[in-house]
């Protein structure tokens, strides 16, 4: 038996299984469309935030104060439609919440009350690297509230950093020297006309730069060209290079390397050139543009009136070297320097300078614009580093050509006559006379070859100089240099006690020193035969004999200081030099008694405790402090009014030197000739100082660079035409880092780094090395840090991300020397 299958029928099935789908197609709907209004508004967050974070950093790298930054954030994000609340003022309904912070390099906010946006006011935040941005808020639903969501989220987080500038380079270039003097310093224009201010600037400094023309050369700044097919001297093309935020991106050229750039100093021609092709760069060359006429047309006069009225921020390149021609000039791009501009226009009133002319503001260095990026990437370690100047330092020497009379005072004592290690013949046997008991007197004891006598080396020496004197007067280098003589030597008798002879201090004068020639002259033969018979006894011209009367000798050089003429026949004011030659103590009193009181004196000639020290019973001064005595007096009375100068040449290392430094006038003039071979140098030195002069302590301007020839490679091995000094970084624990100053193979810019220097507390110290050409000399002591009126060996340098723009802290240093170009006066 068939059995039939029968099927079950509920009534209504079908209605319920048809509004669970139709319940199904409209959440699904109702998501969609809340989905699609969610996601519109997302876009438009993440549109209005990264263009927000823009601005701010923008606001921010131009000089803007931290509400201005604040502003600018928020009336960015009003204008791409993001309902935020106003800076300080209290939250509305339907307002977006955002944040914006300040991050260092380290991707942390940077440290103090200026890391939130808006909380420090009118400060300007230090050591930002990013600006962040975190926008978040809700979006209402339309159907899916049916359902229980009655919001959905939206927000998004945007990173502006600094970078480098695609857009926004101007055809106007900017001198960095004029005549040689730098038109900027660390603030701005050095020569400014005025300040600029607004709203986001304050004490902005800015000059009135006329146009360099042929007509004027000394003009502070030039037209350029991006590319050489470019028309020069077209003011349509020029109003078109000012249009907008200019036309570099349309393409650009480096001009050719010239043969010849002008300024003494200028940038070496590197092996490759340009570095970058058709990318605007420092060291490029760039091409000029010049006008027959005024280059202000309408057109470009539109352009400006646009740049001035929006306060537009110009990047313009900054020059100090050209290839030498106003016809068609190239300049040499040395930096950026963002600018405002003030106002313009043409002067034609005829008094130098004349033509166009702008007024533009400095703001800061040029070339840095914002950038989106994705994070902040953290720094562990930084770059410590920066710019070098220094203080160049040198000797001059002002007065080069005033004539000069020189005095020798040569000392004829009967020392003269033994060699330069004091040897003498004592019975027919070698003795060292310097040796008191060996009893040498005079003649009897002169040494038997004369060409090796003291008083040979001095003589030959003194016809060298009197032979210069006479080939300068007849070359008419120096024809008003003269000379004179005075010769010194004997005594009158010997101080035995105070009931003893006295001496007399004019016989002393007449019978103890000679002066020849009769009268001031530069004649060769007249000197030389002055120098021939100076003190030669028995018609022996390397003869000598006597004690050592020096005081006596300083008083008759007063004396005939009186009676010499003061001016040259030129009229020029004489210089007066002593050149003091001796080969022992003065042992003579100013009254021309020799001194040999006092226990262990009888032979005591050379021993300085005998002619130094309390007066004799008498009150007479002992020789040495006589011979001080009436040096000091002649300085004062004829020396130093007349910006002379007392050397002292000391013959021989066989006596002591004692108060020989109190009379020359400073202790480097005190010259020693322990041999004869040294002599000649020691006077051809003092005639070229003599002849300059005392040395005057100068200075050149601040200096950001160093020529190859002014390296001091001589005195370091480790200098060479890049590396000129050294700075070196201590820390806690004494450890210490190097890092070598180094010249710009191109600019010969200075600067140093230390990279992958970890966070903590340094010690920074440097020196430097310098040869001025104004001397030729070579220092390396220039050590001192200069900190505004400050100045140092070493200063705290702290390395922390809250110090770190991009990972690197600027430590730019300014160096002056530790010494004295000159030495020391006494």
């Amino acid at each position: 038996m068939k059995r039939r299958l029968l099927h079950h029928r509920t009534e209504g099935q079908n209605i319920v299984l048809l509004a669970g789908i139709l319940a199904l197609l409209v959440g699904m709907a109702a998501l969609a469309v809340d989905l699609g209004v969610t996601y519109a508004e997302q876009r438009n967050i993440v549109r209005g935030t990264n263009a927000a974070s823009l601005a701010g950093m923008n606001r921010l790298i131009s000089g803007g104060r931290d509400a201005d930054v604040a502003l600018a954030i928020y009336e960015s994000l009003r204008s791409n439609g993001i309902q935020v609340t106003v800076p300080g003022e209290s939250p509305q309904p339907g307002d977006r919440a955002f944040e914006a912070l300040y991050l260092g390099s380290d991707g942390a906010p940077i440290p103090g009350a200026c890391s939130r946006v808006g909380a420090c006011g009118s400060q300007r935040p230090q050591g930002v690297k990013y600006i962040q941005i975190d926008l978040k808020g809700n979006v209402d639903t339309y159907f899916a509230r049916l359902f229980g969501q009655s919001t959905l989220p939206v927000g998004a987080t945007a990173y502006a950093s600094v970078g480098a500038c695609a857009t926004g380079y101007y055809p106007i270039g900017v001198r960095t020297t004029v005549g040689g003097q730098p038109m900027f310093d660390e603030y701005g224009f050095a020569n400014y006309d005025g300040f600029y201010e607004d709203e986001t600037y304050a004490q902005l400094r800015y000059q009135r730069l006329y146009l360099r023309t042929e007509n004027n050369p000394n003009g502070g700044f030039s037209l350029l060209r991006w590319r050489n097919d470019i028309p020069a001297g077209n003011a349509n093309a020029l109003a078109e290079m000012l249009t907008g935020d200019g036309t570099y991106s349309r393409g650009y050229a480096e001009a050719p390397w010239p043969e010849i750039a002008s300024g003494t100093d200028g940038p070496t021609r590197p092996d490759s050139y340009p570095f970058e092709p058709n990318t605007i760069n420092t060291a490029d060359w760039v091409y000029g543009n010049v006008f027959g006429g005024n280059p202000f047309n309408a057109n470009v006069i539109n352009q400006l009136d646009t740049l001035k009225r929006n306060r537009t921020l110009m990047t313009l390149p900054m020059y100090r070297f050209d290839n030498g021609s106003l016809s068609n000039p190239t300049y040499y791009l040395e930096r950026f320097g963002a600018f405002l501009l003030v106002d313009y226009g043409v002067d034609t009133d005829g008094r130098a300078p004349d033509g166009p002319w702008m007024e533009l503001a400095y703001v800061r260095e040029g070339g840095q614009c914002a950038n989106l990026v994705t994070g902040a990437p953290p720094t562990n370690n930084f770059t410590v580093g920066g710019s070098v100047t220094y203080t160049p330092r040198y000797q001059t020497y002002p007065d080069l050509n005033r004539p000069v009379q020189f005095l020798l005072i040569l000392d004829v004592s009967g020392s003269m006559s033994w060699t330069f290690d004091g040897r003498g013949v004592q019975n027919g046997q070698t003795v060292f006379c310097t040796n008191p008991s060996q009893g040498c007197v005079s003649v009897q004891t002169a040494w038997p070859n004369a060409q090796e006598r003291r008083i040979y080396t001095a003589k030959q020496v003194l016809r060298s100089f009197v032979a210069q004197i006479d080939q300068d007067r007849q070359s008419g280098l120096r024809p008003y240099d003269t000379v004179r003589l005075v010769t010194f030597s004997g005594r009158l008798g010997s101080f035995v006690n105070s009931s003893g002879a006295v001496g007399d201090n004019n016989r002393a004068l007449n019978d103890l020193t000679e002066v020849l020639p009769a009268g001031w002259t530069n004649d060769r033969a007249t000197l030389e035969a002055a120098i021939n018979s100076a003190g030669m006894v028995d018609g022996d011209p390397y003869m000598t004999a006597g004690a050592t009367p020096s005081a006596v000798a300083f008083a008759r050089a007063s004396q005939v200081f009186a009676n010499a003429p003061e001016r040259a026949p030129n009229g020029m004011k004489y210089r007066r030099v002593v050149i003091f030659v001796t080969d022992g103590v003065a042992n003579v009193l100013r009254n021309g008694m020799q001194n040999n009181y006092g226990e262990g004196c009888q032979l005591g000639a050379e021993n300085v405790g005998c002619q130094m020290g309390d007066p004799l019973p008498d009150g007479s001064l002992r020789p040495l402090n006589a011979m001080v005595a009436e040096a000091q007096a002649l300085k004062e009375a004829y020396i130093r009014p007349s910006d002379g100068s007392v050397y002292v040449v000391a013959l021989s290392g066989t006596f002591e030197a004692t108060g020989l430094n109190l009379v020359a006038s400073q202790p480097d003039y005190v010259k020693r000739a322990d041999r004869s071979e040294e002599l000649q140098q020691i006077f051809d030195d003092i005639q070229v100082s003599a002849i300059q002069g005392d040395c005057t302590p100068s200075q050149g301007e601040l200096r950001d660079s160093m020529a190859p020839s002014e390296v001091p490679t001589d005195l370091r091995p480790e200098l060479t035409d890049r590396i000129v000094g050294q700075v070196t970084l201590t820390d806690a624990n004494n450890n210490v880092r190097e890092a070598w100053i180094t010249a710009d193979p191109i600019t010969r810019k200075l600067s140093y780094a230390f990279t992958n220097v970890p966070p903590g507390q340094y010690t920074l110290r440097a020196w430097l090395g310098y040869r001025a050409p104004q001397d030729g000399i070579s220092r390396d002591k220039y050590e001192l840090l200069v900190r505004g009126p400050d100045v140092t060996t070493e200063i705290t340098v702290q390395v922390s991300a809250g110090r770190s723009l991009g990972g690197v802290i600027g430590v730019p240093i300014s160096l002056d020397l530790n010494d004295s170009v000159c030495p020391a006066l006494s």
